[in-house]
């Protein structure tokens, strides 16, 4: 893995700010093909650091974008992220295998519908004509997974384009139309091969390890499958292992525990929620007339906005329930809610009025 290189400066072009830098030979990844591009830095002949922030191809050009000018002629050192270069294969890698995982467990029909493969996520858009099922994207990871530790190589070729469509046939454009004459292919032995110019590992093992993080489908007939791979995958357990164990906590129950201990804590909740809105409304259906009978303009009740609304619509009588007074909107009560907002040292414009009502927002 090319990591620093030494080059000389071509071009350097200004836009809004900002500077393309061109040389005459770079290490950089350019964004492309899915996958988001090499960042890092360049050093100049003063031994002066120019951080690269991104790195584009146009016309066969490759453009390093920083925010300092360079020198036309000028010798410079580049310097790759080594970091981000690693995660980026890793999740790249990770993609193609998915890709031929999910032709294994699905079969031949599944076609890719496109990619991203960046620092912090990746997915892979794949076609599939029928609703997908639970064990069937856990086996798929779990193959995944399989195959990574079985440590298989990952070759890439440069083939001329008669000579690659003849050896592994049209399945090579999954990831879309490549132009030129030879094509450079990425090939997972036995798993997946696929045409494509982006930064791979050397076999399966250098993954360490997948996680798909959502599955979902996006439109018809097409899926996305998030992953996670490497690293980004081991914080990703761990992240989970802490919700687990804060859950366990919370339960008062061991971690084995926790989906039992989960489901009855949630049925019993249904429950309360059941009696609370039957509550609610036992309130609502009585509370009618104890307004009626009350002397007192203000009114406050134990109700959620929605029911006060319902009830209000029954009532003369200004209702109050923490920080909302709402009343029907009649000369009487407007009166008696300006009284209000002047006690309460506020605006007029407090007073809002939506449909029949007049509504009055108290800050705590």
């Amino acid at each position: 893995m090319l990591l620093n290189f030494e080059a000389r400066v071509l071009k350097t072009i200004e836009n809004n700010g900002n500077y393309w830098i061109v040389l005459d030979k770079t290490a950089f990844y350019p964004r492309g093909g899915g996958q988001e591009c090499d960042k890092g830095y360049l050093v100049n002949e003063n031994n002066e650091r120019i951080d690269v922030l991104e790195v584009i191809k146009k016309d066969n050009i490759v453009l390093h974008k920083t925010e300092r000018s360079l020198r036309e002629g000028e010798l410079v050192k580049g310097f790759i992220d080594k970091k981000r270069r690693l995660i980026l294969t890793k999740q790249h890698d990770a993609v193609h295998l998915l890709n031929g995982v999910a032709q294994e467990v699905l079969g031949k029909h599944v076609w890719q519908a496109g990619s991203f493969v960046g620092e912090n996520k990746a997915h892979l858009d794949l076609t599939h004509y029928k609703k997908l099922k639970e064990e069937e994207i856990e086996k798929i990871e779990e193959l995944m997974n399989e195959y990574v530790f079985q440590s298989i190589p990952i070759n890439k070729y440069i083939l001329e384009r008669n000579e690659a469509e003849k050896r592994f046939g049209f399945r090579l454009y999954q990831g879309g139309a490549i132009p030129g004459s030879f094509l450079r292919v990425v090939e997972i032995e036995g798993v997946d091969v696929e045409a494509c110019g982006g930064t791979h590992g050397n076999n399966t093992l250098e993954i360490q390890n997948v996680f798909l993080n959502k599955v979902a489908k996006i439109q018809d007939n097409v899926y996305r499958f998030e992953l996670l791979a490497g690293f980004n995958a081991y914080t990703h357990y761990k992240k989970l292992k802490s919700l687990l164990d804060n859950s366990a906590k919370t339960l008062k129950v061991s971690l084995e525990e926790v989906p039992k201990a989960s489901k009855k804590f949630f049925e019993s909740w249904k429950e309360l929620k059941k009696e609370k809105e039957k509550l609610e409304q036992y309130i609502l259906e009585n509370s009618e007339e104890l307004i009626k009978d009350s002397e007192k303009e203000i009114v406050e009740l134990p109700l959620e906005e929605k029911f006060l609304f319902q009830l209000v619509r029954k009532t003369d009588k200004i209702l109050k329930n923490d920080n909302l007074y709402i009343s029907k909107a009649n000369k009487k009560n407007e009166e008696l809610l300006k009284k209000i907002v002047k006690e309460l040292n506020k605006d007029e414009k407090e007073i809002r009025k939506v449909r029949d009502l007049l509504i009055l927002k108290v800050a705590k």
